[in-house]
């Protein structure tokens, strides 16, 4: 969901930049067996027709606070620049406070990816799924913790 909203932004904005940051923390992907999410972007864009130099590719990033900084560092983006932050809705707390913290000026928070079912449909015997979504929750939780100590 996140690469089409950001595909129909470009679209209704066609001056806009995208820019796009995911590597990966997977061990799998240091060892290059796998594609990595900015590999699978640059293709999805690409097949889109956006393109470089609109289209800004970070790829080297483990986590959140990485993407902040290592975008920031490609963009160097000015104080009079506004721009979209779109990731799930579940994860956005996190992604802002470390878009804000990397300095990001003027940063509007586009959330997507909303998990919408009732409280009850997440209860019952399901155990894969239970622990599916408890593994979401604590690392949230844990990555929010780990980012206000290490920004403070």
């Amino acid at each position: 969901m996140r690469y089409v909203a950001a595909l129909a932004l470009a679209r209704q904005y066609p001056e806009a930049e995208i820019v796009f940051t995911g590597g990966s923390g997977a061990l799998r992907d240091a060892l290059s067996t796998a594609k990595s999410e900015s590999d699978l972007a640059r293709e999805f864009f690409a097949a889109h027709g956006i393109l470089e130099p609109r289209l800004l590719i970070e790829g080297h990033s483990r986590n959140t606070a990485e993407n902040a900084q290592l975008s920031h560092e490609i963009v160097q983006p000015k104080i009079d620049t506004h721009w979209v932050r779109i990731t799930s809705a579940f994860h956005m707390p996190r992604a802002m406070r470390s878009f804000e913290t990397a300095g990001w000026p003027n940063l509007t928070a586009y959330p997507v990816d909303y998990r919408t079912a009732a409280f009850a449909d997440h209860m019952g015997w399901n155990f894969g799924r239970n622990l599916s979504n408890l593994n979401i929750v604590i690392r949230e939780l844990v990555g929010q913790l780990a980012y206000r100590i290490a920004t403070k």
